[in-house]
């Protein structure tokens, strides 16, 4: 599993005006909270965009350093204004390395299906996450899910997913995660008949029906 460190910084619980001030001055109101209880954190929008990008789309653990102190955590949540591409909060879930956890992984999904390749069907992915419980000394950073030998008509349901060795899998197992299905044919034209007479815009704007031809 991989480990990213973040250094943060403790924060005042004051007034929700002062978190704006804070964002002002380019840092992230954050809180971590678990067995040691809440603690209001903040952190920079430098260092926290960077640990984002090391952590794409994988779970990982974030390593919370603080005045020389660290913590061993998990992002849970954040708020973000897409349109101005500003963080607004973060919330952090402390992890007991003693204790099992639940949390959402991603699926990735491998390989060309057997039914696209050579009988020319789609891949529907249809959930792109799964949750499941473990130590977090077992968790994996996501679900490698091969489907190479998926038939066209055939899907893969949580309970056809890979077993992870101390990983249990939580979503209800019949869950269709991919299907391989077939692409639907074109619609053909209403009825295959001509209309009986077209309308066409004339040179006022008017509208003006011009009867078809008849043999």
């Amino acid at each position: 599993m991989k480990k990213i460190r973040l250094v943060v910084e403790k924060r005042e619980a004051k007034r929700s005006g002062a978190c704006g001030r804070l964002r002002k001055c380019g840092l992230i109101p954050a809180v971590i909270y678990g067995r040691s209880g809440t603690k209001n954190l903040q952190v920079s929008v430098a260092n926290f965009r960077q640990m984002m990008q090391m952590k794409g789309n994988s779970a990982s653990f974030i390593e919370l350093v603080c005045n020389h102190e660290s913590s061993l955590a998990m992002l849970q949540a954040y708020q973000r204004n897409p349109r101005e591409d500003h963080y607004i909060h973060v919330d952090f879930k402390e992890i007991d390395t003693h204790e099992t956890l639940r949390t959402t992984l991603p699926i990735r999904v491998l390989g060309e299906a057997e039914g696209v390749k050579n009988y020319g069907g789609i891949l529907e992915i249809l959930n792109h996450s799964v949750v499941v419980e473990c130590l977090p000394e077992n968790l994996p950073e996501c679900i490698e899910l091969n489907v190479g030998n998926l038939q066209l008509g055939h899907s893969v349901h949580v309970k056809d997913l890979p077993q992870v060795q101390g990983v249990t899998y939580k979503t209800p197992s019949d869950v269709v995660i991919v299907s391989c299905v077939k692409v639907a044919e074109e619609e053909e034209e209403a009825n295959k008949v001509e209309p009986s007479g077209v309308t066409e815009a004339t040179a006022d704007g008017k509208n003006e029906a011009k009867p078809s031809k008849e043999s």
